[in-house]
């Protein structure tokens, strides 16, 4: 997949709350597990059965992608979900949001780099949000507040604990953080997409829907003008953008497999060298970010009919990533994405081999 040259400029990070683990899913295999919420929330508004109905669907969605089943009945693995929202009226401060953001990315690159676990995402998703935060402030948690101001905010916490049928923990994981967004529904996405991360994955093709060609420009308008995307598998925000003289998507009845991957990818590929093919001497080093690959398998339409997903996404003057080019890839395409991806895996697991 061809790039152009990019240009330099100021990136956006993807911002990304506080998150802890504690645990070891080493032992777990994905299969089915009963799940239970429980929590409160004094600011989304709607019943609270039908919110947290909405939350299993969510955790449901997510664990169904690596393999794990929600049971109706009994089973080996039991997950819950607890969760808090309420409003308070805080200072808005840049240093406190600069220490979380350390603390967060130090926290995913510890569990990275005690998980054994080859099959989890654990690791993309830590070295995405290091350089997320190496370009915010060349990862330093002292800049100088230039301004406080108090504001409305809505304070979330989830905790997300699994145990075993007779009770016994297995894994624990937190994510706390403030925000206007008044819609927990919304807010707790992201938050569950980096503590999932943590879990084994079977690999499973997510299925999506086939997007009539005919109403390929609809569902743009729709789901992806004037709109920002972010993903745990890169560290800065993303915009799909097209024009009459210039369409980066290709195939465009896999419009909705674009948009999946844009969201829920947990691995890139950066390819951007700085002296050779392939070259990743220096993981951390931000300018090897400037273009990045996405890959992966889905179901589409009726039919689930199995594509190979590629989508090249490229720094520019928005200030984040834009989509450069996406397609369903051939064998031989897709092949040449594995070939890079399993000599970035490498390069990641020795990067994190920092203990003894």
């Amino acid at each position: 997949m061809a790039l152009g040259a990019c240009s330099s400029t100021t990136l956006i990070p993807v911002w990304r709350p506080w998150t802890r683990t504690v645990g070891t899913l080493e032992s777990v295999d994905p299969g089915p597990y009963v799940l239970r919420v429980e929590g409160e929330d004094h600011t989304t508004v709607g019943s609270p059965a039908i919110i947290e109905k909405q939350m299993g669907i969510i955790v449901e969605d997510l664990l169904g992608r690596r393999g794990f089943e929600r049971a109706q009945g009994d089973a080996d693995l039991i997950l819950t979900l607890s969760y808090r929202a309420g409003s308070q009226m805080t200072m808005s401060s840049t240093t406190v949001m600069e220490n979380r953001a350390v603390a967060s990315s130090y926290l995913a690159g510890l569990a990275a780099a005690n998980s054994s676990n080859s099959k989890s995402g654990s690791v993309g998703v830590a070295i995405a949000a290091l350089i997320g935060i190496a370009a915010s402030s060349s990862g330093s948690a002292s800049k100088v507040v230039q301004s406080n101001r108090p504001e409305m905010q809505v304070e979330y916490s989830l905790a997300l604990t699994l145990q075993n049928r007779a009770g016994e923990s297995l894994w624990k994981g937190d994510a706390g953080w403030r925000s206007e967004g008044k819609d927990i529904l919304t807010e707790m996405y992201l938050p569950l997409q980096l503590l999932f991360s943590e879990f084994p994955d079977l690999g499973v093709a997510p299925r999506v829907p086939r997007v009539r060609e005919d109403k390929a420009d609809t569902f743009f308008e729709q789901y992806c003008e004037n709109k920002w995307f972010s993903s745990p598998a890169v560290p800065y925000r993303i915009r799909l953008q097209t024009s009459s003289w210039s369409n980066p998507i290709r195939d465009e009845f896999a419009y909705a497999a674009y948009l999946d991957l844009l969201e829920n990818a947990e691995i890139s590929v950066p390819v951007s060298f700085r002296y050779g093919e392939d070259d990743y001497t220096d993981v951390t080093d931000t300018y090897l970010w400037r273009k990045v690959l996405l890959g992966g398998e889905y179901l589409i339409g009726p039919l689930k009919e199995r594509a190979k997903i590629l989508i090249a996404l490229e720094a520019t003057g928005t200030g984040g990533y834009k989509v450069e080019d996406a397609r369903v890839a051939t064998e031989e395409e897709f092949s040449e994405y594995r070939t890079r991806l399993a000599g970035w895996r490498k390069a990641l697991r020795e990067y994190y081999d920092v203990f003894e």
